[in-house]
């Protein structure tokens, strides 16, 4: 019998199954194996409380959604930059050393204990121009300042909407 006619036997997809692609499948199912056993051996011998289930199910959908925003963030300076960049973290330091420096000479001085609300919101201003000043600084036509300004209240490590071609300055 010939090669042709064996593999006409089979679906097309197993023409192209490879043996790495053999192993890997078979670790997945070893692995979910695994999980499911696990998780039905521990449902069975009751070892945890609906409470502590309930607990399980949150902490894993807080961590997983932690997760998935770090990579929406990678995928959004990737989507925008064409390029992985991680080099933006010691603008955004300056900030919050700025904003470390400046609470912590209101705490000193008492001025913290007594205007909480004033004293947090000058800090958090302070940490935001000091942070979009020196992206600026470092890339001054790197895109617009306003965006600049946003991301860095948002929290988003980025530098505006760089290389998109919007290069405003901040006078006009």
């Amino acid at each position: 019998m010939s090669e042709t006619a064996v593999l006409s036997r089979f679906p097309p997809f197993l023409h192209r199954l490879t043996f790495v692609d053999v192993a890997l499948w078979s670790l997945r199912l070893l692995v979910l194996v695994v999980v499911i056993g696990g998780t039905v051996g521990t449902l069975v011998r009751s070892r945890y409380g609906s409470a502590q289930w309930v607990d399980f199910i949150l902490f894993g959908i807080t961590i997983g959604s932690i997760y998935a925003q770090i990579a929406l963030g990678y995928t959004m300076v990737y989507g925008v930059l064409r390029l992985i960049n991680f080099a933006r973290g010691d603008i955004m330091m300056t900030g919050a050393f700025a904003g470390y420096f400046v609470a912590d000479s209101f705490d000193r001085s008492g001025f913290l204990a007594r205007q909480s609300a004033i004293a947090i919101l000058v800090t958090m201003t302070i940490a935001v121009v000091v942070s979009t000043g020196s992206a600026l600084i470092v890339e001054p036509k790197s895109g617009s300042w306003v965006i600049a300004a946003v991301g860095r209240i948002g929290g988003i490590c980025g530098h505006g909407n760089a290389r998109t071609g919007h290069h405003h300055s901040p006078g006009g």
